[in-house]
């Protein structure tokens, strides 16, 4: 008998705590006019900007974007540098590293991105 009242119990505690747990989860806010809910990058999506002397040119630098996606679903990312001041889009798929020249001969020696990211899944 005490187990049966144990069990109804702890059923009880734990229809209550689905719904608070569900609403607890994060969710994406739509931040962009074409429709994909986007916001900051996942922790399983990193990214990182250099700038490398450029050849040919002196006291100049090619802007890089290195981004590597450990996630199991495509990432499509869209990143903005100080330099150019210019979004650029990124579509990276999942389990994969690549890099991206995003402006060429600039006249700086340092970078920085800002990304806001959507899951494609």
């Amino acid at each position: 008998m005490k187990l049966k009242t144990m069990l109804q119990r702890v059923g009880a505690v734990s229809l209550l705590a689905t719904p608070l747990v569900a609403g607890c989860a994060h969710h994406m806010q739509n931040t962009s006019s074409d429709g994909v809910a986007r916001k900051s990058p996942p922790l399983c999506f990193q990214y990182r900007g250099e700038a490398r002397p450029s050849t040919g040119v002196l006291n100049t630098s090619n802007i890089w974007l290195m981004a590597n996606n450990t996630c199991n679903y495509p990432i499509d990312c869209m990143i903005w540098n100080d330099v150019t001041e210019q979004e650029s889009r990124i579509v990276l798929a999942p389990f994969h590293t690549n890099s991206y020249l995003l402006a060429g001969n600039q006249p700086v020696n340092r970078v920085s991105f800002k990304a806001e990211c959507a899951a494609l899944r």
